[in-house]
């Protein structure tokens, strides 16, 4: 994820058009949706109405603005008159994101929150009725971190590494502590809260543990022969309506060797069910259970006893099988907590951004007995463009982090029409930990993409991908498999090949160090084309001849020293040692005309470099541009160039492509986000990604006579 970030935001680039200086443009009517992507949940609380409060890091939920928390009617539509605060999760050592929801509605969370009436750190309790902070409860519950957190009718129990207790809702006030550090609560409303403390000891002895709700003190003829080994200090507890009290994580039972497993205990003796297994399972998160006791889990598992199941399975509440036909497809990516949901449902909180074929972003509501997604209910955050590409038929395709255009889903891949308007029709999708670096349009409408991804339109495809047709099937043949970061791509002469560029060492079924030659017919690399840089490619460029133009991080190619820029034969892949272009700063983006080569640096002002010789243009003011750079595209008289200056300052500019001149009248000061790709179409129109909140802008080269979006 990092080498995204880093290009989005040291970003530039660099688009040359044969139009005449003319006065700052003003952005165009379109694209005029909302680009969001998915955010994550932490954790949720049921609402005695049956609704439930939300947790997490999310700016918005159903494009409505909710900045971190929010509530959730029994209907699960969102609360607009709740909770106009603003939620921040304090990030400091074992803290986890805890909220609660006591029997009259008011709310607490765990973490930084701010309202019209001040700042508040730790413990805040939350009117039942607006969401606002009740000012006069001051918790006694200490500083971070805080572990766990339960509430129900008479108090709030609050778990920390320093021991738990039970504070008053009224006041704050501690009503009872016991001396055990606990990582896990549970209320069984009858009296009892269940736990999984530290007994003392050297070393202390993770075990599950009963005390009364009332009092405090530990039931010690409730002792399970349990020892959930820690892990992330999260060993995740529930109890179920059927009398069974359920945890996960690392857990030897009696005298046996531990196992990665879930356990079910009888809440009446405390003794372990030796009949309910449901087998090994590693990286479980959340667990929880429905009104008729079948058990769910949620995390970060691939398997569970040797069966594929995705972040998310239901068990059996007599022997702890897997339920085969709920949620076959699974989640991605991620599961925080489970709870009893919605209307009978059972909710599932994380940072995903899909549930089986659903879009769902961080929360969903699911049906008990078959899986199904209910109504979307999206954790949404700001979008991030990292790619850009002009289309020869038309319009632009875009890439980057985003799972929402409009209404529309739309994970990491979009297509705009010449008229700047989403093309509803053309909608692959990525999935997995997505992160797309480069898109590229070509004129039989095909279109490759490159970046970090696991598969594409629900097939297996690593890293990089090839849509074809209207509504942008996958190719069922070209499937290079590149086993690391595609970061850069270029298209031969003919275009029957691909180059691409990143940080791998294998694609297209040969073994490759960060470069290789691709048909683009069938995805296999060229067997004998292997210049073998000493490190990563993150830009290509074809000049009109076809020779083949890398730049990156390496110090070497094809055993000779060639600093960050080197020049190749398309056909053998030998570097062309004669040729002299250098860099002194990390470079992104590069740029082949019929003459020149255009080279944007991380830091460093723009060069125009000889095609034939790699020397500085002796013309170019390489002075001028300067600032973080990144990203870039040309054609004939113009560079439009988006720039990151140290001041945190991003500007839209334009050069002449002869000169480097500025032209002070073309000058964009955006309003908000990060500086990021640029590309321009075939009406010149100029896109922008990452410069406004909803994440993409359109600019027209002329802005006194043309404009391609005027009605």
């Amino acid at each position: 994820m990092k080498r995204i970030l880093r290009r989005a935001t040291w970003s530039l680039a660099l688009v040359v058009a044969g139009t005449a200086f003319a006065q700052a443009p003003k952005p165009l009517a379109n694209p005029n949706f909302r680009l969001v992507d998915g955010s994550t949940v932490y954790a949720s609380a049921r609402h005695p109405d049956g609704g439930a409060v939300l947790i997490g890091n999310f700016s918005s939920i159903n494009g409505e603005v909710h900045s971190g928390i929010a509530r959730l009617r029994p209907d699960g539509s969102v609360d607009s008159s709740w909770g106009r605060v603003r939620y921040q999760h304090y990030p400091q050592g074992f803290n986890r994101p805890v909220v609660a929801v006591d029997g009259s509605g008011a709310a607490y969370a765990a973490g930084i929150v701010n309202s019209t009436s001040g700042s508040y750190l730790g413990l805040v309790k939350l009117s039942a009725s607006t969401g606002e902070v009740v000012t006069d409860w001051r918790s006694s519950a200490g500083s971070f971190p805080f572990l766990s957190l339960v509430a129900d009718a008479t108090g709030v129990y609050v778990g920390k590494l320093d021991g738990f207790r039970k504070v008053s809702t009224e006041t704050g006030a501690t009503l009872w502590s016991a001396p055990y550090a606990a990582t896990s609560l549970t209320l069984d409303h009858q009296g009892a809260i269940y736990a999984v403390v530290l007994d003392h000891g050297d070393p202390p002895r993770p075990t599950v543990a009963r005390f009364s709700a009332d009092t405090g003190v530990r039931d010690t003829s409730w002792n399970p022969a349990v020892t959930p080994t820690l892990s992330g200090w999260l060993q995740p507890l529930t109890i179920d309506a059927c009398g069974s009290v359920y945890v996960a994580g690392n857990s030897a039972v009696g005298d046996g060797a531990p196992r990665n497993r879930v356990v079910k205990i009888s809440a009446s003796d405390g003794q372990v069910d030796p009949n309910w297994d449901p087998g090994d399972v590693v990286g479980v998160d959340a667990i929880a259970a429905d009104a008729q006791c079948s058990v769910y889990l949620g995390g970060r598992f691939e398997t569970i006893a040797g069966q594929p199941r995705k972040n998310l399975a239901k068990l059996s509440r007599l022997d702890g099988h897997l339920v085969d036909d709920w949620v076959p497809e699974g989640v991605c990516c991620g599961v925080r907590e489970l709870a009893t949901g919605l209307q009978g449902r059972i909710t599932v909180a994380g940072s995903f951004k899909r549930v089986g074929t659903q879009t769902r972003l961080g929360f969903a509501a699911l049906d008990v007995a078959t899986g199904e997604a209910g109504s979307a209910i999206d954790a949404e955050a700001p979008a991030q463009v990292t790619a850009i590409a002009a289309d020869p038929s038309g319009g632009v395709v875009v890439g980057g982090f985003f799972a929402k255009a409009g209404s529309l889903p739309r994970h990491g891949l979009l297509r705009l029409r010449a008229n700047g308007t989403l093309d509803p029709d053309w909608a692959p999708a990525l999935e997995g930990y997505v992160q797309v670096a480069v898109v590229s349009a070509r004129p039989d409408g095909k279109v490759y993409v490159g970046g970090s991804f696991d598969r594409a339109n629900l097939q297996t495809r690593r890293n990089i991908a090839k849509f074809v047709g209207r509504t942008g099937e996958l190719d069922p043949v070209w499937n290079p498999d590149a086993d690391g970061f595609v970061e850069a791509m270029a298209f031969g002469a003919d275009d029957d090949s691909v180059y691409v560029g990143g940080v791998f060492t294998a694609v297209g079924g040969q073994a490759r160090a960060s470069i290789a030659k691709l048909s683009g017919v069938t995805g296999l690399a060229y067997p004998n084309w292997n210049p073998q840089p000493d490190g990563e490619v993150c830009a290509l460029a074809v000049d009109a001849s076809g020779v083949i133009y890398a730049g990156g991080a390496f110090r070497e190619v094809g055993g000779q020293t060639h600093w960050r820029l080197a020049k190749i034969a398309p056909e053998s892949g030998n570097v062309l040692h004669d040729w002299t272009g250098t860099t002194d700063s990390p470079l992104m983006t590069l740029i082949a005309t019929g003459t020149a080569l255009y080279v944007a640096p991380t830091a460093w002002p723009i060069q125009k470099l000889s095609i034939d010789t790699g020397a500085a243009d002796p013309v170019w003011n390489s002075s001028g541009p300067a600032g973080s750079l990144g990203f870039a595209a040309t054609t004939a008289d113009s560079v439009y160039a988006t720039m990151w200056y140290s001041t945190g300052e991003r500007q839209l500019k334009r050069y002449s492509a002869d000169t480097g001149a500025e032209d002070p009248t073309w000058n964009i000061s955006p309003s908000g986000g990060l500086v990021g790709p640029l590309a321009i179409d075939t009406r010149e129109t100029v896109y922008v990604g990452s410069f406004t909140p909803s994440g993409l802008a359109a600019y027209s080269v002329d802005t006194v006579f043309f404009d391609p979006f005027d009605p």
